[in-house]
């Protein structure tokens, strides 16, 4: 069984990134909220994608 290569998780960061980056660019978001109300969630967004990204890795450093 051969192994694949793991990719390290700052490139999942990126490509989760650069995704939700493509869809707020495709999304009609000014006409679906606000734009106060759509820069509020897309920075709670970004910020619940690094505290998981932060949570995963503590988690895998740390459990042992």
């Amino acid at each position: 069984m051969s192994q694949k290569k793991k990719r390290p998780p700052i490139y999942w960061a990126v490509v989760g990134l650069i995704l939700s980056g493509a869809f707020l660019r495709v999304a009609p978001l000014d006409k679906w909220f606000s734009e106060k109300v759509s820069i509020i969630i897309l920075s709670g967004f970004i910020l619940f994608c690094l505290s998981l990204y932060a949570g995963f890795w503590f988690f895998r450093k740390y459990k042992d």
